[in-house]
């Protein structure tokens, strides 16, 4: 028996966490809980963990891989049919993994929490950098958008944002699972990149364009603005 309780013994750790997370918070989570309900002693998950932050953590990163197994994207694909085709899959992973998509939420909205660079999936690099064109659609350069880190990890964090409350949302039951509520966010989402970037620019004063140029003196492109 004891040799079957320490099968996959990490997993079964992160499974309980997750669990845990989603119904009572991040805060509230319990080694000594955990491992009362899977009948270990609590040493035993700081052996596979090191610390309570490093197992939240992995628990983090095994819960987003499980949501966002979508289809990759190339130059030639229909942002507006495979952008609600891909959520109406997240969607139905969300639907069928709440415990997951509530964890996540409730891990990436702690105070404090800065998001791993290593969360961003070749899955979601796909999606991500169609999105990000999308930003940059209708630039006068004569070359494709440069590397912007400044630019770039907002967009990023923004799209991530935005697809973590659709996925939660659904999760709790308030947004239902199904191909019209996939079309009707990408709409919402897919407009505000497009024309989001003509009316950021006309916010813009001269000080915050000087500002801008400092933070991101690689990017031209936002402001349409050759470099000189």
């Amino acid at each position: 028996m004891a040799r079957r309780n320490l099968r996959n013994i990490d997993q079964r750790i992160i499974n309980r966490t997750i669990e845990e997370g989603a119904i009572k918070g991040i805060d509230d989570i319990s080694t000594k809980k955990i491992a009362s309900l899977l009948r270990i002693t609590e040493p035993t998950i700081y052996v596979h963990f090191g610390t309570k932050d490093n197992l939240l953590k992995e628990a983090y990163r095994s819960a987003a891989a499980t949501l966002y197994d979508i289809v990759g994207l190339s130059a030639d694909d229909d942002l507006d049919v495979i952008a609600p085709y891909n959520l109406t899959i997240v969607a139905k992973q969300a639907q069928a993994h709440r415990n997951e998509v509530i964890y996540v939420f409730n891990y990436r909205h702690m105070p404090g929490f800065i998001e791993f660079t290593e969360a961003k999936t070749p899955q979601g690099e796909a999606i991500f950098e169609a999105l990000r064109s999308t930003w940059y659609h209708g630039s006068n350069l004569e070359n494709p958008a440069p590397f912007c880190p400044y630019i770039d990890r907002q967009l990023y964090l923004y799209v991530l944002e935005m697809i973590s409350g659709f996925v939660y949302s659904i999760a709790k039951n308030e947004l239902p699972a199904d191909e019209t509520t996939a079309k009707f966010f990408s709409a919402l989402l897919l407009s505000s990149l497009r024309y989001g970037k003509e009316l950021f620019k006309s916010m813009l004063t001269d000080e915050n364009r000087e500002d801008l140029k400092k933070k991101a003196s690689n990017c031209g492109l936002l402001l349409d603005e050759k470099k000189s």
